[in-house]
Order: structure tokens, then C-alpha cells, then sequence
């Protein structure tokens, strides 16, 4: 079979074209809500194309999948033109924790219109949130820090993990507002329950050094576990530098595989190693024996 009529005829391929031509047709349409419906469908399947590779999968063709980015940008665009609150909070998330302009105009441009765009969606938890950031950094805006921890209030109590997150540092440091160090614990512990990994790691450490809760062993090594699994690098390293050194119900040979996975996520845990007294073997053969 020619290899383009095959490759016309794989599903992913399919996929690929059928979404692309969704987008092409509700981005030239006035329903802002099938459209970011659409947007949705369509960066899952741009993640799947991503993951492919790993999967073993040949990869489906560079231009297919290039034109289906290229129509989800554009369909961004347009139900921003809409003013569909969800598109706003997306592309001032965009601008915000996306690369910075070099150019001064261009980012003071950029941070003017992530502004508008989270205070005309300013109704959902996640605007509030950034409104919050903005008022703390002078992003688009005029530093205001009682505002910034207002909306952060406001998004936390709506339900936004990474608001609480910020709110617990707010209340801790006295930032906006009375400094409430008992309250800054408790929205840790909502954050961290509401999926903030920030806030899961930083509970492991509360509870290993006794910092604002009574020190609880197994309590520290279940939090950092769960940021390590959720992709906190330090969770993983402290976690696997307390398993090496016998710390916990794990054997310590289980140390390993936190170390990898710190490595993994990028965070260098062999500083720390040294800093608890112990040699571990870079290729994580561990050597037990306290300097």
C-alpha cells in the first residue's frame, strides 16, 4: 500500500484531520461554547500525538499535526473575540507563566492585556486567582498587595488550590493584610487537599520539623509521597534521604527509586545526601554507612 494512502487511512491521522477541521468550522461561527469544547478535544489529542513516541507509536505526520496546533491557537483567538470567560483566564495564564516579551513595550503590552483579560472574566475562581498574582507583582496593574490577597480570598474560598496556596503564604508572612500563622497552616492543609503539590510538599516538612503542627512521622512521609508522585522534585529527593536513612516504615533500599525519580524531575538530591551525613552511591547502589 502507498505509505500516504496508509497514512491517510490511521486513526490518529483521522482524528487529527477531523479535528482540525472541527476547529475550522466552529472558529468561523459565533458558539463560543462548542468552540472551547472543541479547543479542549483537540489539545488532548496534540498531547497524545506528543506522547506517541513513548507509547512506541510511529508519529503521525509532522504537518497534520502542526496544522492542528495552528487551528487551536486560532480558535483560542476567537472565542477570546468572543469574550468566553474561560478563553480570557486562558490566555492571561498564557501571558502571565509563558515566556516574557525581551522587549519592554511588548511586555508591558502583554501585561496589559492579561490584566483585561482575567478582570473581564473576573466571576471565575481561577481569574480571581490571577488578579491576585497581578495585584502582587504590579503585572498590568499597580502593586496592591491588600487587593492581591483579597482576590486570592476570594478564589481560595471558591475553590482554586493554587489561591489557597497563596493565601497560606499571605497569612503566614503577614503580606496584605495581619499576619495569621495558625490560619496560613490550615489553608495549607486545603490546598494541599485540593491537589496543590507546593502545598503537599510543604505539609511534609511541617510535619517532619513540628512547624506549626505537633511533628508527626508518618504523617511528613505520606505528604511528600504524594508531591513526589505529583511531580515535586525536592518531595521526591527529602523523601528518598529520609528513606536512606531509615527513616519511616519503608526498607531503605527503597530509597532508590525516589532518587531516580528526583533526578528525574530534575531536582540534584545528592547535595542533600551529603548535607545528612550520607554517602549514596551515584548510581544509587546505596551505601548506608553515616560519615
Amino acid at each position: 500500500m502507498d505509505p500516504r494512502a496508509a497514512a491517510a487511512t490511521d486513526p490518529r491521522t483521522v482524528d487529527t484531520l477531523d479535528k482540525t477541521a472541527e476547529l475550522d468550522r466552529l472558529t468561523a461561527g459565533t458558539d463560543a461554547g462548542a468552540l472551547w469544547d472543541a479547543v479542549g478535544r483537540a489539545r488532548t489529542a496534540l498531547d497524545f500525538r506528543d506522547a506517541d513516541a513513548v507509547l512506541g507509536l510511529p508519529p503521525v505526520d509532522g504537518p497534520t499535526v502542526r496544522q492542528l496546533a495552528d487551528r487551536v491557537e486560532r480558535a483560542v483567538a476567537r472565542a477570546v473575540e468572543l469574550r468566553l470567560p474561560a478563553a480570557l483566564v486562558d490566555r492571561a495564564e498564557t501571558l502571565y507563566f509563558g515566556p516574557a516579551a525581551a522587549d519592554p513595550a511588548a511586555a508591558a503590552e502583554a501585561a496589559a492585556e492579561a490584566f483585561a483579560c482575567a478582570e473581564a472574566a473576573g466571576e471565575l475562581p481561577r481569574a480571581a486567582y490571577l488578579l491576585g498574582l497581578f495585584h502582587g507583582a504590579g503585572y498590568g496593574c499597580a502593586v496592591d498587595e491588600a487587593r492581591s490577597r483579597a482576590w486570592h480570598e476570594s478564589a481560595a474560598r471558591a475553590g482554586d488550590a493554587d489561591a489557597m496556596f497563596e493565601l497560606y503564604v499571605l497569612c503566614t508572612t503577614g503580606v496584605g493584610g495581619p499576619a495569621d500563622p495558625a490560619a496560613g497552616v490550615d489553608w495549607c492543609h486545603r490546598a494541599a487537599e485540593a491537589g496543590s503539590v507546593r502545598a503537599m510538599a510543604n505539609l511534609g516538612g511541617f510535619y517532619a520539623t513540628g512547624n506549626g503542627v505537633p511533628a508527626d512521622l508518618p504523617t511528613s512521609l505520606r505528604w511528600y509521597r504524594l508531591a513526589a508522585e505529583s511531580g515535586h522534585g525536592r518531595a521526591a529527593a527529602v523523601l528518598g534521604v529520609m528513606t536512606a536513612a531509615g527513616e519511616g516504615e519503608q526498607p531503605p533500599a527503597e530509597a532508590g527509586r525516589w532518587l531516580e525519580l528526583a533526578d528525574e524531575l530534575g531536582f540534584d538530591w545528592r547535595p542533600m545526601a551529603r548535607a545528612y551525613g550520607l554517602d549514596l552511591e551515584p548510581d544509587l547502589d546505596l551505601d548506608l554507612d553515616r560519615d
